[in-house]
């Protein structure tokens, strides 16, 4: 795929109060489907622009109309609204507010190069399953949760505006795995189709030529809406509507697994490490490649792997059920002659994979640390480590995550939503690949993993 340019940041691009008066204008943004003109005058309608500056936002049409609009639900974290302008519409908006705050520190350090030996848990053979009552989760503070995606969509367009990180100093954005034009802050989609879906990709970078580095990565996967729906604001039931109308889908869980890519790995060095095997044998992998989860399954039913972790959200059961719920499973370490013949295997405990300091927002957010460290029971070096401070999860269609991780085994993440009609759907939130088994003492440098999924 053809590398795509980004944009560098300006500084000082917008001074007004308002927005309305520097709206994102079409002609510095992608044009993004080709359509007949046919199609074209059969989906007549302006498109969308939205703007967001100071944690402020506005949605107007292409020709500067501003949209009429309504709250369907409200929240620090995240809020519904939709809208309505003779020109373009119903329209369905949500924004997104992320956490700013200091995470909690990890309970582990990814580079920790300590002996501890791995202690061998041969009665944890299921998966081990924790809940937290939403009701035990305490409250995040407001104040550290700041606006920082809104997203508007209509039958024929979809505009988005998002609050670039800190150090950021460019943006590449690809629509449906294409390069496209957008500005510093925001892009607008034109010519859609109605009730069809689309993946936009943004990339926040640092950095410049060979120093170009990733620093963020947001995937949004946007749906517009249906033709004929009626005026969402004279509506007595506008969030029944929308949501049916876009096939809303609620964010559910994320799943964190490791996995060994290759059959077998030749054990000769760790046995010089402090490893109680033959320099001769081995250890066996997973031998696979990536495995995106489908449909509503579980941790458990995952392909071979080293270390499984599920975090599930509960924001939509009855009350006694909504929580945090949390799955850990660690594969069987097994140990196999210089012939390759089965000899042994151990499962090592799980209590290296923590959950930490959750907390929520008005029932529909949640915000969690994860810490992960894993060894081989039958070594006193090596663990598979990564550390995930910042864990967030709205129930309107959002995951988000960041931290790092030793490069070793190859990693894979991904978040669960659930459409209106019940079906799962599944998104990569993270793929690592497998660096040098040396990096299982914690040597190595550290590998940053920040990601944005969102569906609407």
């Amino acid at each position: 795929m053809k590398t795509p340019k980004h944009t560098p940041f300006s500084k000082g691009r917008y001074r007004g109060r308002r927005l309305l008066v520097f709206p994102i204008v079409a002609g510095i943004l992608l044009g993004a489907t080709s359509m007949t003109p046919a199609a074209a005058q059969e989906q007549s309608g302006d498109s969308l622009v939205t703007s967001l500056e100071n944690e402020r936002f506005s949605v107007s049409t292409s020709n500067g109309e501003e949209l009429r609009l309504k709250e369907v639900s409200t929240s620090p974290a995240e809020s519904i609204l939709v809208g309505y302008n003779e020109k373009s519409g119903p329209a369905y908006i949500r924004t997104v507010s992320f956490f700013t705050g200091e995470p909690e520190k990890p309970l582990f350090d990814e580079n920790d190069r300590s002996t501890v030996p791995e202690l061998d848990d041969p009665d944890n053979e299921k998966v081990q399953e924790e809940f937290i009552p939403i009701d035990d989760v305490p409250e995040v503070n407001p104040d550290e949760l700041k606006l920082g995606t809104v997203i508007a969509v209509n039958a024929n367009s979809a505009s988005l505006a998002w609050t670039a990180p800190e150090n950021a100093t460019g943006v590449t954005v690809l629509f449906d795995g294409k390069e496209a034009k957008a500005s510093e802050r925001g892009i607008e989609l034109k010519n859609l189709e109605p009730a069809s879906e689309h993946e936009v990709t943004v990339t926040f970078t640092s950095g410049s030529g060979e120093d170009l580095v990733s620093i963020r990565e947001d995937t949004h996967t946007i749906q517009t809406l249906q033709k004929g729906i009626a005026n969402p604001l004279e509506s007595s039931d506008a969030a029944n509507i929308v949501a049916a109308a876009a096939s809303m889908k609620t964010a559910k869980a994320v799943r964190l697994v490791t996995f060994l890519k290759d059959n077998y790995y030749p054990s000769g060095w760790m046995g010089a490490a402090g490893c109680f095997t033959n320099p001769s044998w081995y250890f066996k992998g997973d031998n696979r490649g990536y495995s995106a989860p489908t449909g509503p399954t579980t941790v458990d039913t995952h392909p071979s792997y080293r270390t499984g972790l599920e975090v599930i959200a509960e924001l939509q059961a009855p009350a006694a059920y909504q929580g945090i719920y949390t799955n850990k499973k660690v594969g069987l370490t097994k140990r196999y002659d210089a012939n390759k013949n089965f000899i042994d295997s151990k499962r090592a405990a799980n209590t290296g994979m923590v959950v930490q300091n959750p907390t929520k927002s008005v029932n529909n957010y949640v915000r969690f640390g994860v810490s992960h460290e894993i060894g081989d029971p039958y070594c006193w070096v090596g663990k598979i480590r990564y550390s995930l401070p910042l864990v967030q999860i709205y129930k309107s269609g959002t995951i988000s995550l960041s931290g790092s991780r030793q490069p070793i085994p190859t990693f894979e993440f991904y978040g669960s939503f659930v459409r209106s009609n019940g079906t799962s759907h599944w998104l990569t939130l993270y793929r690592g690949a497998e660096g040098s088994l040396g990096c299982l003492t914690g040597g190595c440098i550290s590998q940053n993993i920040s990601k944005t999924a969102s569906t609407t």
